[in-house]
């Protein structure tokens, strides 16, 4: 159900606005009606990377989804239809992965309900984009699920490859590390588990080596950030430059929705810091606010700053399972669970209509 009223809004934008020209940090997606709307923005370096490899300005990308895309063909058109069959099949797995993970942690119903938080995430079109963040979603579940069952060799081979799919890979070390302290109270027996929290950040290490030997700077993955319209900020100056931006006069109603949207799922992981460590792994808070932070430091410089919290909070389970938790308990206040999941379908619906639309991303 998800997939399918995310796909006919994100088809009702596209019909509106159906190609755009080549601008800067961004592209018109594949020529053919059909794969175009999926193939838009990042998906384009993507595919770039796959068909010629690395250039100085796409170092912001890591390269396992590349190397993935490679076995659908030699041609966008090829790797765009394999690249949205591969993150269809990915988010599939990563739901099946999810729903075993939480219901181990937090019973079933919670199970259900972060499925469901999911599946209609405001980020849910990118699921079915040439994106990475189906495979990501996976790949995180699919770690933590190994290490609730004491699969060490497993969880650092998933972490691994999470670390080379995106770029938390040194967050991620820490997150694992909190997992083994907990798990192993004697720092012999955390010192046996080195390779875990290792792997991820090595896979970082190994990715950003490559980048300083094939184009002479150690912070190529840093600086190549400028040219999608990013730069180092105090973290509050995105917040602050956003909830300004909402009273500007004689904008159209879009850009009000699409700038409160990421304001508020930003302000709203900040809030799950401090609130979800008594609810979840405190690995997992790591995850959150080290994400938020990263977002907020290495802002965009346009209109909304906070625009890429929609999709970071998206592909991050433990978001979706406290505002699972917080919808289960508020059930019993007879207005407050449906005001908050009218809302999540609402900007779920805007969402996918502003993807199709190729708006502000």
């Amino acid at each position: 159900m998800s997939r399918l009223s995310c796909s006919i809004f994100v088809y009702l934008g596209h019909i509106e606005r159906p190609y755009l020209t080549k601008i800067p940090g961004g592209w018109e997606g594949v020529n053919n009606w059909w794969l175009n709307p999926w193939t838009t923005y990042d998906s384009y370096w993507y595919l770039t990377i796959a068909t010629s490899g690395y250039e100085t300005h796409t170092t912001a990308f890591f390269p396992l989804y590349p190397a993935i895309l490679k076995f659908f063909g030699h041609d966008f058109l090829s790797m765009a239809i394999g690249g949205v069959i591969f993150s269809h099949l990915a988010f599939l797995v990563a739901l099946i992965l999810i729903f075993k993970l939480t219901e181990k942690e937090h019973g079933r119903d919670i199970a259900h309900i972060t499925i469901w938080v999911i599946c209609f995430f405001p980020s849910a079109a990118f699921w079915g984009a040439v994106y990475t963040e189906s495979l990501f979603l996976a790949l995180l579940a699919g770690t933590f699920l190994a290490v609730r069952n004491k699969r060490w060799i497993l969880c650092s081979m998933l972490a691994a490859a999470a670390a080379l799919t995106r770029n938390p890979g040194v967050l991620l070390a820490v997150a694992l590390y909190l997992e083994i302290r907990k798990d192993q109270p004697t720092l012999k027996a955390q010192v046996a588990k080195w390779y875990v929290p290792f792997a991820p950040l090595f896979a970082f290490g190994l990715v950003q080596v490559y980048y300083w030997r094939k184009f002479g700077s150690p912070f190529s993955g840093l600086v190549s950030q400028e040219a999608f319209h990013r730069k180092l900020m105090w973290p509050w100056q995105p917040l602050i430059n956003d909830f300004l931006a909402i009273f500007q006069i004689g904008q159209n109603p879009g850009y009000y929705i699409f700038t409160i949207m990421p304001l508020l799922i930003t302000v709203l992981a900040l809030i799950f810091v401090f609130y979800g460590y008594r609810k979840i792994p405190l690995s997992y808070v790591v995850l959150i606010g080290g994400i938020t932070l990263m977002n907020l430091v290495y802002a965009r410089t346009l209109t909304p700053s906070t625009i890429s919290g929609i999709r970071y909070m998206g592909a991050l389970f433990p978001f979706s399972q406290l505002l699972a938790i917080i919808i289960y308990k508020m059930h019993r206040f007879h207005l407050v669970s449906p005001l908050i999941v009218s809302l999540l379908i609402f900007m779920f619906f805007a969402y996918s209509y502003n993807f199709g639309f190729k708006g502000v991303f």
